[in-house]
């Protein structure tokens, strides 16, 4: 998910099974649990990776080619308000994960409400 190149194809293989795309359900999660003195940055690296970029790649894609009425539902997870001190990283890569979500659908609301008479 990581690589904005794979996302695309698996993009256009869903469009030429299914006829199109309704629905995005993004569950992108790696966790790696580490107090933040201990942790490596493959691990963070990694993290980053799949939880923010491959989840910014995957709803990006989707924004340009959901049909009309389409949704994308991201998930995150509830420890994100529980700031557990291995969580770190991983608490960090799914508050991004909410930003996105927040603002795409702060966008899609305006965008609707622009489109209403």
């Amino acid at each position: 998910m990581s690589d904005a190149a794979a996302v695309k194809s698996l993009f256009d293989a869903a469009e030429s099974a299914f006829g199109g795309i309704d629905v995005l359900i993004n569950s992108a999660s790696t966790m790696r649990l580490s107090p933040w003195a201990e942790t490596d940055d493959d691990a963070f690296g990694r993290q980053l990776d799949v939880n923010l970029k491959g989840s910014f790649h995957i709803v990006r894609e989707a924004a340009r080619r959901l049909r009309h009425g389409g949704r994308i539902v991201n998930i995150s997870i509830s420890v994100v308000g529980k700031l557990f001190p291995t969580y770190g990283v991983y608490t960090a890569t799914k508050v991004g994960v909410e930003a996105l979500t927040a603002t795409l659908a702060r966008r899609c609301v305006a965008a609707t409400s622009a489109s209403t008479p």
